[in-house]
């Protein structure tokens, strides 16, 4: 499909034309489902009921092709495109009274659609109507073109060789031509030890393998006896996943092949993890017995849940009453839809997943006592943190036990990338010593609620920006008058440093607000690609709500669904924007829920003047670097890499901050700098080198100072930002490739 170079920059002919017209050629999946009210979703994660209805078709369409050009392809082929981002998966759920309207406004060339039975006839009328032709994947062929089972290259072909034929474009026509006139790939048998598991643990790469079109030699469906039989299995199948890539690509073309892994980590909204599992069985009138099962179905103790009953007739009369089938089926369907997501956001770029060990989600406590610590000030707060955080860290470590921990350590032996889908910090999972949010460009997709971690691994779009969409960024500011930290932001922006080191920093908008419809109106009005939040942010004990704080109103931004238009990318300089010990519904999830592609959430309270500084050496790298980096990578680099760089630099200073009273001023800024360029050329061994240098300068051995990092430094305020969403699908180029379309 593609001529290879190993080069850093400059890409071939064909390469070229792949990245432009990327959308052409992509394949476009639309899953509808019978209407389900979200007011109504799932108790337990938050899912529409649709959606949990069709969950099996999600998880169907992640194996399919994404892209037209990869039923010519070699394996090879497939996954450098989509693991360096060249294409990009479309899964989309839709209500089947929102189809019609999805069928007449769809922007892509090639559109497929995957329906259950309940709704196959009505998707078959739709489409009759439209007079649009789409390929209708369906239960039989009565109501479809094709069936589940059926599905081939061959009908990929067939239906885009009479869009073609309809179409009047001659570009369009000239694109498709070498494809149709060509022979399908006829890719040679390759086959995996790794057995089919049959399980929601190993189902996401299973869909990797049948996306490569690699065959598992064995059907190996995993019983409920032991834990370490699913932990065997959740490892075998990541390290066969880990190690296909190696054979298929050992010598990446460009960094960004490089993203290996998504860990997924099932939860409970809110409710139930403050005491609702109790509440919800009282007033459904459960048994003893039965709420006993009830508690061991959600309280998990592992990746198989041990229920306790005094004896068998006891069991069996719990788990075959009619109000506790309702609660395991609704159970059991949410954990399958959280597999769809897992397996939709593996394989868009054919990645890795490992589903960790649900025991995790009884360090609740831990957390709780870490948001105590922050926002209880008092002295030496930040080494008692650190302190907590690594206890936090080591019982995380124990809980996802050391076969998993291994698996993770061998991907993150570089700098690479990794998408959690998790409520849990595991930013702070320390690898070697190491905060993994630190190690590893990562992302965070929450787990609750459902509806929107799935409209996020659903997200497959990717926006194109450039240092010219960064030339004006709104700050939106609200504090009372008098308030103290009121202009730390702005003095930090507009200090003399800054405009004697370039001239192209952004145009910075302030505007401050007093009132919420101050807040919606002032962002209709704006058009750029970033907007930073400059307030208070507050978090409500009972409910967990992080909210922000406008006017001197705590603002629930859910409530602002209908009214509020965001930019791509959101910055929250508040405290608790996404609280650590918090709800599902935070400010942070909320922006994401109502459209920003990616948010910088806070897990804790931050210091005014440390997130002023954070803030303005973003503008600065965004001026200097973001021009240099983007002219020198022609595939772009995605937001999350160019955040996380930034994150990583912050981390730098104030590791060396800690050490100012055995450095000259000069001496810090050459350290600095020293750690910027080794940072900036994604050395993985940056922190070391830092390290050695600070050992060298106090005179003292590098353990001895590698062991202080770890131990004993003070939590920096770095770890408490959390990037959001998928800063993945923004793509930052120095100009947009071309559309061949046009």
């Amino acid at each position: 499909m593609m001529e290879h170079t190993d080069r850093m920059s400059g890409l071939t002919a064909v390469e070229r034309r792949l990245l432009a017209s990327s959308n052409l050629f992509k394949i476009a999946y639309w899953v509808p489902h019978a209407r389900g009210d979200l007011r109504n979703a799932s108790p337990f994660q938050g899912f529409a009921a649709g959606v949990l209805a069709s969950s099996d078709l999600l998880i169907f369409a992640s194996g399919l092709p994404k892209d037209f050009r990869e039923l010519y392809a070699e394996r090879r082929d497939i996954l450098f495109s989509r693991a360096a981002g060249i294409i990009h998966s479309f899964v989309q759920p839709v209500m089947i009274e929102a189809f019609p309207a999805a069928v007449a406004e769809s922007p892509f060339f090639i559109n497929c659609v995957l329906s259950t039975g309940d709704v196959a006839g009505a998707v078959q009328g739709i489409l009759a109507s439209s007079g649009k032709d789409w390929l209708h994947i369906g239960p039989d062929r009565t109501v479809s073109n094709v069936s589940y089972g059926e599905v081939r290259p061959e009908h990929y072909v067939d239906h885009a060789s009479n869009l073609v034929a309809k179409s009047d474009n001659s570009a369009i026509r000239r694109a498709f031509d070498e494809f149709l006139s060509a022979k399908l790939e006829e890719l040679p048998p390759l086959y995996t030890d790794c057995p089919d598991f049959r399980h929601n643990i190993t189902t996401p790469n299973d869909q990797v393998f049948r996306a490569l079109h690699v065959k598992q030699r064995d059907v190996r469906p995993l019983l409920p006896n032991e834990e370490s039989s699913y932990l065997g299995a959740a490892v075998k199948s990541a390290e066969s996943i880990r190690l296909l890539r190696k054979q298929l690509m050992p010598v990446p073309n460009f960094y960004s092949v490089t993203h290996d892994l998504v860990i997924g980590l099932d939860s409970l909204t809110w409710p139930f993890l403050r005491g609702g599992i109790a509440k919800i069985a009282k007033e459904v009138g459960l048994t003893p017995a039965q709420r006993k099962v009830f508690r061991s179905l959600l309280a998990r103790d592992g990746y198989w849940s041990k229920v306790g009953t005094s004896s068998e007739e006891e069991f069996k009369e719990a788990i075959g009453s009619p109000p506790l089938d309702v609660l395991v089926r609704t159970r059991s369907m949410e954990m399958r839809a959280f597999t769809a997501g897992l397996s939709l956001l593996g394989t868009a770029k054919l990645s890795a997943t490992v589903r960790l060990n649900p025991r995790l989600n009884s360090l609740r406590s831990s957390l709780e006592q870490i948001a105590n610590c922050a926002r209880g000030g008092g002295p030496h707060q930040n080494f008692k943190l650190k302190k907590l955080v690594n206890i936090l860290s080591a019982r995380m470590e124990a809980e996802i036990g050391g076969p998993m921990l291994n698996t993770i350590r061998r991907t993150a032996r570089r700098i690479g990338f990794a998408s959690l889908i998790t409520d849990l910090p595991l930013e702070w999972l320390q690898i070697n010593g190491v905060p993994l949010g630190i190690l590893q460009d990562v992302s965070r997709i929450p787990a609750t609620p459902g509806n929107v971690m799935l409209s996020q691994v659903t997200s497959g779009g990717q926006i194109i920006l450039g240092p010219t969409d960064f030339r004006t960024i709104l700050v939106i500011r609200s504090f009372d008058k008098g308030d103290k930290i009121a202009k730390h932001l702005e003095l930090a922006l507009t200090s003399d440093h800054w405009s004697e080191v370039t001239e192209d920093m952004p145009n910075i908008r302030f505007v401050d607000v007093d009132t919420v419809d101050d807040f919606v109106d002032t962002l209709q009005d704006y058009e750029g690609a970033m907007l930073i939040f400059d307030g208070h942010g507050a978090t409500d004990r009972d409910s967990g709500v992080g909210s922000i704080v406008i006017g001197g109103q705590r603002i629930d931004i859910w409530e602002l669904r209908d009214r509020l238009k965001l930019p791509p990318i959101v910055l929250l300089s508040a405290c608790d924007t996404y609280p650590v010990d918090g709800s599902h519904g935070s400010s942070a999830v909320a922006m994401l829920s109502l459209g920003a592609i990616t948010v910088l959430g806070t897990l804790l309270p931050v210091r005014s003047v440390r997130s002023a500084l954070f803030i303005s050496r973003l503008m600065y790298r965004i001026a200097s670097y973001m021009p240099l980096a983007t002219r020198n990578q022609p595939l772009g680099i995605d937001w999350r890499s160019f955040m996380a760089g930034m994150l990583r630099m912050t981390y730098a200073s104030e590791l060396c901050e800690q050490f100012e009273h055995d450095f000259s001023q000069s001496f810090l800024e050459s350290v600095r700098t020293k750690a910027n360029m080794d940072i900036n050329s994604r050395d993985e061994k940056w922190l070391d080198r830092l390290i050695r240098r600070l050992a060298a300068v106090v005179n003292k051995p590098v353990r001895e100072i590698r062991a202080w990092h770890h131990q004993r430094m003070e939590f920096t305020d770095t770890l408490k930002y959390v990037q959001m969403g998928r800063p993945d699908l923004i793509a930052l180029y120095e100009s947009p490739p071309a559309d061949l379309t046009r």
